[in-house]
């Protein structure tokens, strides 16, 4: 069991793991998402990620249907109640509706992005060496795009 557990390799845009030039730690899990996998992504970065190292890119969650506005908004809360100084992006229109719901104190924290394209632009220059960035949405989000070299 333990031999193959380690020969195990999870498919594509599932938190993949990559480092890139600058000492640049690239987390990929932009295969689905929803808010119980959003928030044990947030549990799991918490054992190891330097909090003011962190770029949390959090595009939306798909097909929530009744529940998108309460899922998105509570996501954005735990994010910025888990890491206070990491830096959030919010992609899509589901993310930045529940952005613009928060108490303004919490909606200055946030960056919002419409898409993928705008979230790559947005980040340009503002990586620095020793970060880690972490990808997490729907996979209708097209996130792996943000990453350098872009997933396809």
């Amino acid at each position: 069991i333990v031999a193959g557990l380690a020969a195990c390799r999870l498919p594509g845009m599932r938190m993949r793991i990559t480092s890139r030039a600058g000492d640049i730690t690239w987390i990929n899990d932009a295969y689905n998402a929803n808010p119980d996998s959003m928030s044990s992504s947030l549990y799991w970065l918490k054992e190891f990620v330097v909090p003011e190292r962190l770029i949390l890119v959090l595009g939306d969650m798909l097909e929530l249907g009744g529940y998108a506005a309460a899922g998105h908004r509570g996501v954005l809360e735990q994010a910025a109640a888990m890491f206070p100084r990491a830096q959030i992006y919010a992609v899509g229109a589901e993310m930045t509706a529940a952005t613009r719901s928060l108490p303004s104190a919490l909606q200055k924290k946030i960056i919002c992005c419409p898409d993928a394209a705008t979230a790559t632009k947005c980040l340009s220059g503002t990586i620095a060496a020793g970060s880690t960035v972490f990808l997490k949405g729907s996979r209708g989000m097209k996130l792996e795009q943000v990453e350098p070299g872009g997933v396809k």
